[in-house]
């Protein structure tokens, strides 16, 4: 019996193919001391084996090939061992955003289980000091900074039987916030309450008020056109 040579696999393949060979007989049958499934119950020399949860979370898994004796000659048995590999994990930033006035944004990562990594952009832009490290500086392309957003990709090569991963990010470019807090006003001490206009331009921002003083806002402060009610202590400033 020739059950073929070791192999690798990754956590996540479900199926392995395997591929024996037998001299002298033609009753054969592939088996194993867990709990994985072969293709037409083992009958077939080239065949595939579906490995199950124990084979994995235990890290690897004996298979055998046995060839059946005829006549004087006794049965042959030989194994195959499997070697289950891990995936790398990528944890990095899906969306990050950056104001349209910047020519660099910060890319960080976390990557395990790796042999190398490689950033890569599809618009072209560059990575400092280079694509081969988990966190870089992109370098976006004047064409992505104007049509508002690029798209970066990093790749974990494992190095074993589970090859490559990728994640992708997502670089938003904002335009940046314009506040207008609205003219100076006089008012009457005896009036309580003065009505705000503020103001906010630019892409998807908000605004709060605050002040240095005594006074509340309401209904809200992030209210642009709040109200905002006097403290006795303002009045006396």
């Amino acid at each position: 019996a020739l059950s073929g040579p070791n192999q690798n696999a990754c956590v996540n393949k479900d199926l392995i193919e395997l591929n024996g060979a037998v001299e002298g007989t033609e009753s054969h049958l592939w088996g194993t001391m867990v709990s994985g499934i072969f293709d037409a119950n083992g009958a077939n020399l080239v065949t595939t084996y579906e490995p199950s949860e124990a084979d994995v979370d235990q890290g690897s898994v004996t298979l055998y090939l046995l060839a059946e004796g005829t006549g004087n000659c006794p049965s042959s048995t030989d194994s195959l061992y499997i070697t289950f590999d891990a995936l790398p994990v990528i944890v990095t930033q899906a969306n990050v955003e950056s104001c349209v006035t910047s020519d660099e944004v910060a890319l960080a990562s976390n990557v395990s289980g790796a042999a190398s990594v490689l950033w890569e952009s599809i618009g072209g832009g560059t990575f400092s000091p280079n694509g081969a490290v988990q966190d870089v500086v992109y370098l976006p392309t004047s064409g992505e900074i104007a049509s508002g957003d690029a798209t970066v990709t990093l790749s974990a090569i494992s190095g074993n039987a589970c090859g490559t991963i990728s994640e992708s990010v997502l670089i938003s470019f904002r335009e940046p916030a314009i506040v207008n807090a609205g003219v100076d006003m006089v008012a009457c001490a005896t009036d309580g309450v003065v009505t705000l206009s503020g103001a906010v331009t630019g892409d998807g921002y908000g605004g709060q008020w605050s002040t240095n003083a005594f006074g509340t806002f309401g209904p809200a402060a992030t209210q642009l056109d709040a109200d905002y009610t006097f403290a006795n202590n303002d009045i006396l400033i």
